[in-house]
């Protein structure tokens, strides 16, 4: 009878208590557009390519930014040039991190009409 009780008390605490975020790299920011973006331009990607990502710090940062440094949140810009695209596809986003390890959420600032397949 008290582990009946117990059980649901525990429960409470669970669903009030918020969950705890897991800070990623700019590394793994950049990996997240990256990904997006490619997804959404295959077609283009099979001639060749070029491309760059760069993530920065978002918000208040009180250290020194290095490549290993964990943030909650960054800003990220995407650009990819290349023979089958007629401009550049320029994309920006906020990425941010949730409460699983290596798991963002991407929220879309931005994104060039290039940054989708060609209508044929």
């Amino acid at each position: 009878m008290r582990a009946l009780l117990v059980t649901p008390a525990v429960l409470v605490v669970l669903a009030v208590v918020p969950a705890h975020i897991v800070p990623i790299t700019s590394s793994e920011a950049a990996s997240a557009i990256t990904t997006q973006i490619h997804k959404q331009v295959k077609l283009r990607l099979r001639a060749a390519y070029r491309g760059e990502t760069q993530c920065s710090a978002q918000g208040p940062v009180q250290q020194e930014v290095s490549p290993t440094t964990q943030l909650e949140r960054w800003h990220c810009t995407l650009e990819l040039r290349g023979a089958r695209f007629p401009k550049p596809c320029k994309a920006e986003a906020n990425v941010l991190a949730t409460d699983q390890t290596h798991h963002v959420r991407i929220e879309w600032l931005t994104e060039s009409k290039y940054c989708r397949e060609p209508t044929q």
